[in-house]
């Protein structure tokens, strides 16, 4: 059993993980909101579902694109991308756009555009088994929505690797920023049993504000609106995080830069002691990069074997 320093100590080094990781998960929505990643990505999938490598592909999806129903998300009209799509909504747009290449009073080439779609493209395959009566209206609908899915799913995972680079960089640049080296906190945690119940005694009183945090979903947004709301709150989120919690336990955990040792450090920058500090950032940047809903549920975890934090309710 391990005793109740070393606990404390993990504790208390779990808990400053979980408040880092969320500043880096805020931050980290900060940067795909402002550079719209989740929109680039969803339009970039959409654009190879319909092809357009092809001339008849990029038709198809100035067609899509020119939807009202895809409009309604844009804030200003022509410029930007939904950073999410509902698969009803998606196969929605393809149908009305097929529906209209079949009336006859509209001057548009929608219907040879769909005719010389190539023929590994699986839109084609769908409309033309809908077309022969193999399928219904239904399961067109169905199917669409289906196709639809499986692409977002290989998309979420391309988007996904892409952000644990950027959230590896984000909290390299935390950890520096804040001088949050796991080294040096884990002998200052080892030494100071003040520091220690401090920590522990935050971490216990606020495991329940913290599942609110990491509970907090900011991918289902479509219009360009949401999004801005959403980085407002963002940015109250980040500014809380610092002023709430990481102002509060710099001190006691031995976090920040004291005067005049940036400078120091990097004159000396050659030298064991900076080698040491590079690899305690480094640390935490990769403790940091595993996410906060890791941190928050090892922590309940480790809170339940020490016999404190939030009980599992016991029903007869």
């Amino acid at each position: 059993m391990l005793n109740s320093t070393i606990l404390e100590v993990i504790i208390g080094l779990v808990f400053l993980y979980l408040i880092f990781s969320l500043l880096a998960t805020f931050v980290n929505e900060i940067i795909s909101t402002f550079f719209k990643l989740r929109a680039n990505h969803l339009k970039s999938a959409i654009k190879n579902m319909l092809d357009n490598d092809t001339e008849e592909g990029e038709k198809l999806f100035k067609e899509f694109y020119d939807h009202p129903l895809i409009q309604s998300f844009v804030k200003k009209k022509g410029k930007g991308f939904p950073s999410y799509l509902e698969p009803k909504k998606f196969a929605k747009v393809i149908i009305d756009i097929y529906e209209k290449s079949k009336d006859e009073d509209i001057q548009n080439d929608i219907k040879s555009i769909i005719e010389n779609l190539p023929k590994s493209n699986y839109l084609k395959h769908l409309l033309d088994n809908y077309n022969k009566g193999v399928q219904k209206i239904e399961d067109l609908e169905k199917n669409i929505e289906e196709w639809f899915n499986s692409v977002m799913d290989r998309t979420s995972g391309w988007y996904n690797r892409n952000i644990k680079k950027l959230t590896l960089l984000t909290a390299l640049i935390i950890a520096i920023a804040f001088n949050f080296d796991t080294i040096h906190v884990y002998q200052r945690l080892s030494k100071d049993s003040n520091s220690r119940t401090e920590l522990v005694l935050l971490a216990e009183n606020n495991i329940d504000k913290y599942a609110e945090y990491v509970k907090k979903d900011t991918v289902n947004r479509e219009s360009d609106t949401l999004l801005l709301v959403e980085m407002n709150k963002l940015k109250t989120n980040i500014k809380t995080i610092i002023d709430e919690e990481v102002n509060s336990i710099e001190q006691m955990a031995g976090l920040g830069w004291e005067k005049g040792e940036c400078k120091t450090t990097l004159k000396n920058c050659w030298s064991s002691a900076f080698l040491i500090k590079l690899l305690g950032w480094v640390l935490t940047a990769m403790a940091i990069s595993l996410g906060a809903p890791f941190w928050f549920d090892l922590l309940d975890k480790i809170m339940k074997l020490r016999g404190t934090g939030k009980q599992e309710k016991i029903t007869t």
